[in-house]
């Protein structure tokens, strides 16, 4: 299987793993560990083949998920996400990459806004707390996706 391929089908991989766990997250407000580790093994074969077969995009990515679960510890921390948001934020950095966290950055405001706004139309009060796997994996999705192509 060509690279190309092989990288084409970790990325079809890890959204469909994306949007399992952002489904469940909407239904149970909880993301199990077991689904997260299976996410990262995803995202680390989306690295691997990011630029051809190699270690350098393991590397960047690794960095990348680094950085975002720092960010998503201080996050919830404050209190602003929950603990599975935040150990979400490892697997999502590993499969947006290094290249990828500017347009997840600029994705994930966005995202948030029209998923409170949805739920908030959905359910017809005030949103008190967001799913916030939903707005992560439409933002992580669409950076990879623009990345790409």
């Amino acid at each position: 299987m060509s690279a190309e391929l092989t990288h084409t089908v970790s990325i079809a991989c890890s959204i469909a793993a994306l949007a399992l766990i952002a489904i469940r997250d909407l239904d149970q407000r909880q993301i199990k560990n077991l689904h997260l580790l299976t996410l990262l093994v995803l995202a680390m074969g989306v690295s691997l083949t990011r630029d051809g077969f190699g270690t350098s995009g393991l590397v960047s990515g690794l960095a990348a998920g680094g950085v975002l679960f720092v960010l998503g510890l201080w996050f919830w921390h404050r209190g602003f996400i929950g603990g599975g948001d935040a150990k979400l934020f490892l697997p999502v950095g590993v499969f947006v990459g290094w290249s990828g966290l500017t347009g997840f950055a600029l994705l994930l405001l966005p995202a948030s806004l029209v998923v409170l706004g949805v739920l908030r139309l959905v359910r017809g009060t005030p949103v008190t707390a967001v799913p916030y796997a939903l707005p992560v994996a439409i933002a992580a999705t669409g950076a990879v996706l623009l990345s790409q192509y």
